[in-house]
């Protein structure tokens, strides 16, 4: 390949080079100009070039060889073409200039708004605002997750991650988006708060909590001390929302289910959960299932915990009156599970319609949430069995009073068992209700990684080419073609989503139903919601099945303008090879 505005020399490989000298040129391949020319000297570097070459414009390289000593052209030469691509590399791989280069174009996104940047770069340059909304109108609404949870997730992804790297492009040509290997920090044994991607030239470093399991609580710090503290983005504000039909509790972009107060992006960090491994991808890489359960698998294990363990969960402290009262089993372990699951338990019940965030939200209920902690001793010295009700001006929940008795069967269906005991009563269930509706559950909030509006934080965006190199991967060696790309056409053929009965408010006031909508954005012909006029009724970009046509390495209608620099997991080794198992899956179905 050629790459884009890099400077580049010419290697040869054969075990001799250093006995000849070489002449190079490369020209387009159809108008013969726009052509390089150059020599490498034995035992020397080449001389260098550039093309400010359009991806997919194909060159022809014609290299002749003549002896060291003699001068005398030898009967070898290389006539051969080569097409322009951009390369994705591992963000570790990256030199210091063009780290520096590729996260200063990224930062612009954040450094000035729309009509600014337009000015400065041309009408493809969009603000981090404008992918924010984009991330936000198609995961928040209260019938489905339009890009999460079913089948669309990693083409939808694809689609963001794109319009990105193309406003990063139209401010510096010379970059694209890295990738985050994050399988490799855990064979190294790093924590995530010893990853490359959180350190000041990066991301900007993470701020360790005091209890590293529980993370960040009431008691030891504030929820504004998961800001990022340094680099390009510190003290990065949150956005506000534009959108009428999702609401949020402080007039900020996050999701309605989580009532985080912190005008900031937060990073909630902590050592539990764990970033995915070489397990996990090894799981998907040795699937032989049907393509749809590839698409279905990617988004999960290899994927989800990236978000979770930065983002994270504040205020695990507001369990303990939950343990003291026998509502979660008295062990740590199921204190953080229950914990760290939270914003799942609450997303499930402002999807069924049994939650929605307060709206009035105001300054001082932001500072009366600063003053709302019980202390441990208030709560062991508590005898009344009841939860303790919040400040009657702290923001919390509002719970659908037609659905209220019907709210502690809902919980006692959806908590995880692992962290409740097994004889709750009725009477536990209904403080379990009353925990939600009038107690501190609103107080258990999560990080922005975890929003749904979660590409807010910048260290979003190098995580999605991650998954698609998988997918790129997993295509080579299973030999996946067109018609291997096929999924069910309605929820009733097969799988589509994972809400494909859902609630929405103006088909029928409190009744869920399987409809078409539910799992809009997972359909193969689906495009995103259109958040650019905030409609949505009305779509936008690529259909998903234009997007995986256009990422399958195998098809001729590849046309991603990159490829990836390398499909490489030596790291992974043990009953993790997985390059000894793509390399049997591959001998395996190369002949299909």
């Amino acid at each position: 390949i050629i790459e884009p505005y890099a400077s580049m020399q010419l290697l040869p490989l054969n075990d001799d080079s250093n006995d000849y000298n070489y002449n190079f040129e490369i020209c387009d391949y159809d108008t013969k100009t726009d052509c390089r020319k150059g020599s490498k000297l034995a035992n020397q570097l080449s001389d260098t070039f550039t093309f400010e070459c359009t991806p997919h414009t194909i060159y022809k390289i014609k290299v002749l060889e003549f002896n060291a000593i003699t001068n005398i052209k030898t009967d070898r030469m290389a006539d051969s073409t080569v097409i322009c691509m951009y390369v994705r590399r591992d963000i570790e791989a990256l030199t210091d200039v063009d780290l520096a280069d590729t996260l200063d174009a990224l930062h612009a996104m954040w450094e000035y708004g729309d009509e600014e940047g337009q000015a400065l770069y041309g009408k493809k340059f969009h603000s981090a605002s404008y992918f924010s909304e984009a991330h936000h109108f198609n995961s928040a609404w209260q019938m489905s997750d339009h890009i999460h949870e079913g089948l669309g997730f990693i083409p939808q992804h694809i689609k963001l991650t794109n319009f990105v790297e193309n406003v990063m492009q139209a401010i510096n040509p010379a970059v694209t988006m890295p990738y985050w290997e994050f399988t490799k920090d855990v064979a190294e044994g790093k924590t995530i708060f010893d990853s490359y991607m959180f350190t000041e030239k990066t991301f900007g470093t993470l701020t360790q909590p005091k209890d590293l399991r529980m993370g960040f609580q009431y008691k030891s710090e504030s929820y504004d001390l998961g800001v990022i503290p340094n680099g390009r983005w510190a003290n990065l504000l949150s956005s506000p929302t534009r959108f009428e039909g999702i609401l949020s509790g402080y007039g900020f972009l996050k999701a309605p289910w989580s009532m985080n107060p912190s005008k900031y992006v937060t990073r909630y960090a902590s050592l539990t959960p764990g970033l995915p491994s070489c397990t996990n991808y090894y799981r998907v890489l040795s699937m032989s299932n049907s393509f749809t359960s590839i698409l279905d698998t990617i988004q999960k294990d290899p994927h989800a915990s990236v978000h979770s363990v930065i983002g994270n969960t504040y205020g695990c402290d507001k369990f303990e009156e939950l343990r003291t009262l026998g509502l979660i089993i008295d062990d740590d372990m199921a204190h953080i599970g229950m914990c760290k699951s939270w914003s799942y338990l609450m997303k499930d019940l402002y999807r069924n319609n049994y939650i929605k965030p307060d709206t009035s939200c105001s300054n001082t209920a932001r500072s009366l949430l600063d003053e709302s902690t019980e202390t441990e001793e208030d709560i062991s010295n508590s005898n009344n069995r009841s939860i303790s009700p919040r400040d009657s001006d702290v923001c919390g929940y509002v719970c659908n009073a037609d659905l209220h008795d019907q709210l502690p069967a809902f919980l006692q269906s959806m908590v995880n068992k692992k962290y409740v005991s097994s004889e709750l009563t009725t009477d536990d269930w209904n403080l379990m209700r009353d925990f939600v509706c009038s107690g501190g559950a609103s107080q258990v909030f999560i990080g922005t990684h975890m929003e749904s509006a979660s590409s807010a934080d910048p260290s979003f965006w190098p995580v999605h080419p991650t998954q698609e190199r998988l997918l790129q991967a997993k295509f080579i060696v299973n030999n996946i073609k067109l018609e291997d790309m096929v999924w069910p056409a309605s929820t009733s053929e097969g799988y589509i989503c994972e809400t494909p009965n859902c609630f929405i408010e103006e088909y029928n006031d409190q009744e869920k139903g399987y409809y078409e909508e539910c799992c809009y954005g997972h359909y193969q012909y689906d495009q995103l919601l259109n958040f650019v006029t905030g409609d949505p009724n009305s779509y936008f970009g690529q259909t998903n099945h234009e997007v995986l046509l256009a990422t399958n390495p195998l098809l001729d209608s590849y046309s991603m303008n990159y490829v990836y620099d390398e499909f490489d997991w030596s790291h992974c080794t043990g009953d993790d090879d997985i390059m000894g198992l793509l390399k049997t899956q591959y001998l395996n179905h190369k002949d299909k």
